[in-house]
């Protein structure tokens, strides 16, 4: 397999995740294995999402945006943290990397503006083949 089959691309709210989201996470880093994970390095759910692959002893790679406020990994040990780019280019470079996005959005219903719904559209657009869509809920939404 390719790295970009065996790498997990993660997008949140900055708001954090529910804890049935947490759980949801978790749950299918469990299952889908994968060798590598990518987030953003915010505050909230990229943070969060941290600790679950840190825990589970997955690599974890570091993709800071251009507002060093938000951005939260540069001190942490064992990740790779990658160059500073604009915020939706980073979420594309994310989203090319891997063949599974899981994503946990603050709301639902699809927002017009947004990071997390701008990459969920984004790999629908590139035709990722797997993507999780978590909801507040924790129910799972594929495709």
């Amino acid at each position: 397999m390719s790295l970009k089959q065996d790498s997990v691309t993660f997008t949140g709210t900055r708001t954090g995740m529910t804890s049935e989201q947490r759980k949801a996470v978790k749950l299918l880093l469990k299952t889908t294995h994968p060798l590598m994970v990518h987030h953003g390095g915010c505050h909230g759910a990229d943070s969060e999402f941290d600790v679950l692959a840190h825990d589970l002893g997955i690599p974890i790679v570091v993709h800071p945006g251009d507002n060093n406020q938000r951005f939260k990994f540069t001190k942490k040990k064992n990740r790779i943290v990658c160059h500073v780019s604009p915020y939706l280019e980073r979420n594309r470079e994310m989203v090319n990397l891997s063949s599974v996005l899981i994503a946990a959005p603050k709301t639902r219903n699809e927002e017009p503006r947004g990071g997390t719904w701008f990459t969920i559209r984004y790999a629908r657009k590139v035709f990722t083949p797997t993507i999780y869509t978590i909801y507040p809920d924790g129910t799972v939404g594929v495709g």
